[in-house]
């Protein structure tokens, strides 16, 4: 079985435009490994959710490979009367304010939590002997380098650096750091430090979202890493 975790770039418009997800990655790669499907991909949701559904599959034995196209670190999700609220900052919500949001919501500790939950799903993904593939979506989530300077950068832009002494700062970085280094580079598709949006073909007719050539595009790099994953030392099943 295939589980997929992803947001918009997974699924929309393509399924809106089609009325189903036959022509989305998930469901082309799925037909061409002659596996079942479970597909969480969700328009506008935040890793909050695609962990909170992806991470449980990763205890079904029935579950060969895992691949997730994480969404943008900055969302969240939220209770609120009774229903689980997905909370883009930036764009309108009548959950929270947007000055609520703009002023509170800490880049730093939702780095470090999309962190936590890459290294959860990878590390019970190898335990359980399931291929897990990983690859940022947003580009301004793959600003990492190991280095200090970028950090402070980060942590400038993030509004939150003046609030800290030097060794609160250095202690972050080191945090972070160590969060990084868990991190299997063997479940990232391609290099780090590029986002799945510049590897992929987009345009304006798709809200600037995956074409069907981009799907197609997503498919043939999940596939590939799969390859290569079998052909060496590897936590997974033989699909």
């Amino acid at each position: 079985m295939l589980v997929v975790g992803g947001d918009s770039y997974s699924c929309w418009p393509a399924e809106e435009f089609d009325g189903n997800r036959n022509r989305c990655w998930p469901a082309i790669t799925a037909k061409k490994l002659k596996l079942n499907l479970v597909d969480y991909a969700r328009a506008g949701c935040s890793n909050d959710r695609i962990f909170r559904y992806c991470m449980p599959e990763t205890l079904n034995k029935d579950t060969s490979i895992v691949v997730i196209f994480w969404s943008s670190f900055s969302r969240f999700e939220v209770g609120y009367q009774g229903k689980v609220e997905q909370i883009m900052p930036g764009a309108k919500t009548s959950v929270l304010p947007k000055d609520f949001i703009a002023n509170n919501v800490d880049l730093y500790l939702q780095h470090c939590k999309n962190l936590l939950y890459m290294i959860s799903v990878q590390e019970s993904c190898k335990k359980n002997n399931i291929i897990f593939l990983q690859k940022n979506m947003s580009t301004s989530d793959c600003w990492w380098d190991n280095t200090y300077e970028t950090f402070c950068n980060f942590m400038k832009e993030a509004n939150l650096f003046d609030f800290l002494s030097d060794n609160q700062i250095l202690e972050k970085y080191r945090y972070l750091e160590n969060l990084y280094s868990k991190i299997d580079n063997n479940t990232i598709i391609g290099n780090r430090n590029e986002s799945l949006q510049s590897l992929i073909d987009t345009s304006k007719e798709f809200h600037n979202h995956p074409t069907y050539k981009g799907h197609q595009q997503m498919s043939d790099l999940v596939i590939g890493c799969i390859k290569k994953q079998m052909q060496g030392t590897h936590h997974g099943k033989t699909v």
